[in-house]
């Protein structure tokens, strides 16, 4: 199987990590696990697991999609091991006979997190897309897609504290892989692991199938930020996490927006500085236009527990651990008694 021979190479110190980081998800503090817990893991110098000169565009296109050349340049910095925040994940490539530019697919391990959709968008709406929470009208204009209309009814649609680069990448004109931020509450994640950026392009169930198996089979962790604590124990088999350094990482989480918060004020906080009958139907709305990604995310975090429980019964000192964490830290304790 292709991930188990990636996860081989990497214990070994010659594989290379792709690290797919999904906005408002968990994966600024991801990150930092990776960074200081992976005995392997070179990331280059830069911001949030992205190498200098790579952020804030997608790594992909800055290597003329191909793999041995995104490779080739980061050994000649240093590294093994990359972010992609603002492209795609190579998922056909993934899942199919693959020309020999990407051959050198086979030699990656991929890890990523996910957040329950909802409370991913609100984290982001309240943080980057700011203008989505000035009214009910406004919600229901973001979570169906509508930002045209949204600029046209308050003038903008991004937050004052964020740069439109930081939200949809610096790449301008037909090159950018998000024209918008309309991706955002579209099936944010089975898009960007299909690389099927653009919601006039309608899903298939087919679809679905197929970002499961991305996920599924080709990624050595996928941590899910409400069990993140525990989750991340997933990496402790596949890839040789170091759990000493690693368990008193889990007890922080880095929040990069802290900066802003004083500025973001006189936002909505929660569901319940709306009315209870429009955010129910609002949130409803949201659920079924999102309906892919709520079966992708139920689906990967029934199987990253599975995995954690595989890994404890191989490893003692995962089992303890899971024993041991607080109550608090991502419902430790329900995984460690296989719940």
């Amino acid at each position: 199987e292709e991930r188990r021979r990636a996860e081989e190479l990497w214990r070994q110190g010659r594989g290379m990590m792709w690290f797919q980081h999904f906005r408002r998800a968990g994966g600024t503090s991801l990150c930092q696990i990776l960074q200081n817990s992976l005995p392997h893991a070179r990331f280059p110098i830069g911001e949030a697991c992205q190498p200098r000169g790579w952020n804030m565009d997608d790594a992909l296109r800055l290597h003329g999609h191909n793999i041995t050349q995104l490779a080739a340049a980061l050994r000649a910095v240093g590294g093994n091991a990359f972010a992609q925040e603002y492209g795609p994940v190579p998922g056909a490539e993934l899942l199919r006979p693959r020309p020999p530019r990407w051959a050198g697919l086979r030699d990656w391990v991929f890890v990523t997190s996910l957040r329950e959709p909802w409370a991913r968008f609100w984290s982001q709406m309240r943080h980057e897309l700011s203008a989505c929470l000035l009214g009910a009208k406004a919600l229901a204009l973001c979570i169906s897609g509508d930002y045209g209309k949204l600029v046209d009814t308050v003038g903008f649609w991004h937050s004052p504290t964020s740069h439109i680069h930081s939200i949809i990448g610096r790449t301008e004109g037909d090159a950018r892989f998000m024209p918008g931020p309309e991706i955002y509450s579209d099936n944010y994640y089975v898009r960007i692991l299909l690389n099927r950026p653009g919601s006039e392009e309608e899903l298939t169930d087919e679809d679905l199938d197929r970002a499961m198996a991305v996920l599924g089979d080709r990624f050595s962790a996928v941590v899910i930020i409400e069990d993140f604590a525990a989750s991340v124990l997933q990496l402790a088999c596949a890839l040789h996490l170091d759990v000493d350094v690693a368990v008193p990482l889990l007890r922080s989480r880095i929040r990069p927006y802290d900066a802003h918060e004083g500025m973001l004020a006189d936002l909505p906080q929660s569901e319940t500085d709306f009315d209870d009958e429009e955010v129910v139907g609002l949130r409803t709305a949201f659920m079924r236009r999102n309906r892919f990604d709520y079966a992708l995310f139920a689906h990967v975090r029934h199987l990253a527990r599975k995995r954690v429980k595989a890994c404890s019964r191989s490893r003692p000192d995962i089992a303890r651990i899971l024993q041991q964490l607080p109550r608090d830290l991502a419902e430790a304790a329900e995984v460690a008694s296989g719940e």
